[in-house]
């Protein structure tokens, strides 16, 4: 078995990566802390930006 370096093994470990990097993006676009939004994702409050809710 080669290593292949540059990629994902899964789809699903793609899907995760882009899921976390979009919401990095995110967070750093609205002006908040990276670490404290994650922080804050992991205790069950996740940043959502204002007008995303309930449209």
């Amino acid at each position: 078995r080669q290593k292949i370096s540059g990629t994902f093994r899964t789809t699903a470990g793609a899907d995760v990566f882009c899921s976390i990097r979009g919401y990095i993006s995110t967070v750093r676009k609205n002006g908040h802390h990276v670490l404290d939004a994650i922080q804050d994702a992991l205790r069950g409050d996740p940043f959502i930006p204002s007008g995303c809710v309930g449209e």
